[in-house]
């Protein structure tokens, strides 16, 4: 039977109030079960007293003031929209019941930062904090990795410079017995650099600073605020100072375009910019807080690496790259070979089988033994032992045999460097300190070198750069000389004809003799009557030409006459096309008149005196085609458009007459033409045939009337109160002005 208990009015349970509700049932501990409690508010136990619950359940809220102990499992919260907030400090660890069953965080809902004072493990990966190190990784993925002491240094696969290190690096492990190869691989050129920042005997701050980013061609060079010499100490600011207009810079060609170009002029300074290319101070000195590059303008294009090392040198200081610039090749502790900064390569010994060696530079061994080619352009230095294909070289009487061909750029006398053999040599290809010299016996291939009589005979061809008289040293046949090819001290014969050895006097010409074949010094060049040029067959010259040009063709040619002949006082005339063409053109010159004429078809078209020059006809400037000129326009420029061009026309007698120059084509409506009239005496401006402005003399003396054709616009007129006022604002009398009101005054 339920128990029936009562409440206090106050609606607050407390340890002296009973529930009500209660199933009388008992657990075996007499304690009541299964309460349910509705319309209560807060439920409280303090004080001494104390309550056990095997089912405590509520829809409000539940506060507990002291520690609570839950023997159980425990589930708070029942969809993801309810939350926890930890207010406590966690004091012991956070274990998961089952291992690598549930994760913290998801991929959508992550925490932010992990804060650890220890190491941590992830898997196989265990990261010490107390050593700081990473072990039991076996991929790791990353766009780039730093020293965490010094970010200067990095690792970045991706990158342009993929790996940059301090110290050593180290391939391979080297434990007793357990050593192993190493191998570098590359898919195109490896390239070895020794001292590639250029700094050579260079200081930091001085000459060196570093770059901030890399260029590959622009002709800007952004140089980094940030400064540090070789113990990683930071460069004053004011070592930017030394920094000029005119200062080359070194050690450029460092991206992929002008690898060439190694260095570059200063030929402006920007001055001091931020991370986002804005100017904050043009002066070099004392930067600027927020600057973080100086940026200077090059005169080219040029490339450098990212963070590259470049030396700034004053204008014609030398850059000096000093000596340290070796690439070393190492066997054990032993240098085997180095490849200095010039490229020399040293080495201790050099086997590769039957394969061929080639250098461009100096070859020095102390033994060669080879079945292939040994290609030169340097020297070969060997014992008297070393055979090369049947070539025995004799270092102790200096001689080589069995050689069949040999091709050297240069020999020299091994006693006296001074004498040489040099087949290619523009100037001196043989210098001995004796003769070369042979008997009437010797023969070269044929060719006799006679030394009693100084010939040489037999030869067909001779193939030499310059030939010098062994007598003078100054005369001499040099064929490919562009200048001057032949310099004799005598006459020189060509042909049939023979220039002589002595100079003319000045204006003087060499001209044919009458008899010989030496040509002779003339002070004119004549010819005989009617000499000819050309193989025309239709000329038709006058017994008078003097020289007659045709080249076949029945009004082509010239002709020119010195004096005509058939008419009293004509001079010399030039003629093009035949003699007797009427369609030919001459250009003549009248002894009576003292004039230059030119005609065509017997008419004279100019006439030039010493004080004028007559056109008797038009005169046309320009290639116009469209012009509509009057036929008795004296003069027309057109320049090819439609309504372009001008023309002058003088008409009419000395009453009637008048004169006209059309600026547009003639007898077009868009011309304008300015008119002067003989019997009106008058001036005129015209378009399209309508009176734009008419000057005439009219009235009284020296009195004009002025005739507009248009509405008249008067451009900048002063505004004067009266007569007094445009006095008083520098008017003179005559001069108009106009009123407030627009009314137009002549100053009195």
């Amino acid at each position: 039977m339920p128990r029936i208990h009562t409440v206090a009015a106050d609606g607050t349970i407390t340890s002296q109030d009973k529930l009500i509700g209660s199933d009388g049932a008992q657990n075996a501990d007499f304690v009541t079960r299964n309460y349910t409690v509705g319309g209560i508010t807060d439920f409280i136990i303090g004080g001494a007293h104390h309550g056990k619950f095997i089912t405590l359940t509520t829809t409000g809220n539940a506060t507990i003031g002291g520690n609570v102990t839950i023997a159980g499992n425990i589930t708070v919260g029942d969809a993801d929209t309810d939350t926890i907030s930890f207010a406590a400090d966690v004091i012991s660890n956070i274990i998961p019941d089952v291992t690598n069953t549930y994760d913290i965080g998801s991929s959508t809902k992550e925490w932010k930062d992990i804060h650890l004072s220890g190491s941590a493990r992830a898997g196989g990966i265990w990261l010490d904090g107390t050593l700081n190190e990473i072990s039991g990784v076996t991929n790791m993925y990353a766009q780039k990795y730093f020293d965490s002491q010094d970010s200067t240094y990095f690792l970045d696969p991706s990158g342009s410079i993929s790996a940059k290190f301090k110290g050593n690096i180290q391939l391979g492990v080297g434990t007793g017995s357990g050593e192993n190869s190493s191998e570098i691989t590359a898919y195109g050129d490896l390239k070895l650099k020794a001292d590639s920042d250029n700094d050579g005997n260079y200081t930091r701050g001085e000459e060196i600073f570093r770059a901030r980013g890399g260029n590959d061609g622009g002709t800007n060079i952004d140089i980094n605020k940030s400064q540090y010499d070789l113990n990683a100490a930071a460069i004053p600011s004011n070592a930017f100072e030394t920094i000029q207009v005119g200062d080359v810079i070194h050690g450029l060609g460092g991206g992929t375009n002008h690898t060439t170009i190694t260095s570059a002029t200063i030929s402006s300074i920007t001055g001091w910019t931020n991370s986002s290319d804005e100017l904050i101070q043009a002066a070099v000195a004392n930067p600027p807080e927020a600057a973080t590059k100086l940026t200077l303008v090059m005169n080219t294009s040029i490339s450098y690496s990212n963070n590259a090392y470049l030396t700034i040198l004053p204008s014609g200081s030398t850059f000096n790259e000093g000596n340290s610039r070796n690439i070393k090749f190492y066997s054990g502790a032993t240098e085997v070979a180095k490849i200095d900064k010039d490229g020399k390569l040293t080495i201790s010994g050099i086997d590769v089988g039957s394969g061929a060696i080639t250098t461009t530079g100096a070859f020095n061994a102390g033994s060669i033994t080879t079945s292939g080619n040994i290609v030169a352009t340097g020297t070969i230095v060997a014992n008297n032992t070393d055979t090369i294909n049947g070539i025995n070289i004799n270092n102790s009487n200096q001689e080589m045999s069995g050689i069949g061909e040999i091709y050297a750029n240069k020999y020299f006398d091994g006693q006296d460097a001074n004498y040489y053999l040099d087949p290619g040599h523009a100037g001196v290809s043989i210098k001995v300190a004796g003769k070369i010299e042979a008997n009437n016996t010797d023969t070269i291939n044929g060719i006799n070198i006679n030394s009693s009589n100084q010939e040489i005979s037999g030869i067909s061809e001779i193939y030499a750069h310059k030939f010098i008289d062994s007598q003078t040293g100054t005369h001499y046949l040099d064929p490919g000389n562009s200048t001057l090819s032949l310099v004799t001290a005598g006459k020189a014969t060509i042909g049939a004809f023979t220039i002589p050895k002595t100079i003319g006097s000045a204006g003087q010409v060499l001209k044919v003799p009458s008899s010989g074949s030496e040509l002779e010094w003339s002070n004119d060049l004549q010819s005989t009557a009617s000499a000819s040029v050309g193989g025309g067959s239709n000329t038709v010259p006058s017994s008078a030409d003097d020289f007659v040009v045709n080249i076949n063709s029945v009004n082509g040619g010239m002709t020119v006459v010195t004096q005509d002949g058939t008419n009293a006082g004509n001079g010399p005339e030039f003629r093009l096309a035949t003699h007797t063409q009427q369609n030919a053109y001459i250009l003549d010159y009248d002894e009576a008149t003292e004039n230059v004429r030119m005609q065509r078809h017997g008419a004279y078209f100019l006439k030039a005196g010493a004080t004028e020059v007559n056109i008797f006809g038009k005169l046309r400037v320009g290639n116009g085609d469209e012009t509509a000129e009057s036929s008795s326009d004296a003069l027309i420029v057109n320049e090819g458009a439609s309504n372009t061009g001008m023309s002058i026309l003088n008409g009419g007698d000395a009453s009637t007459g008048y004169s006209r120059l059309t600026l547009g084509r003639d007898g077009d409506t868009n011309a304008y033409h300015i008119n002067y009239g003989n019997s009106a005496d008058s001036f005129e401006i015209r378009k399209d045939g309508n009176l734009v402005v008419k000057i005439a003399p009219n009235g009284p003396s020296n009195a004009v009337m002025v005739d507009i054709g248009y509405l008249l616009k008067l451009g900048s007129v002063s505004t004067f109160a009266d007569d007094t006022a445009a006095g008083t604002g520098g008017l003179t009398s005559g001069m108009v002005y106009k009123k407030s009101d627009g009314t137009l005054m002549i100053k009195s």
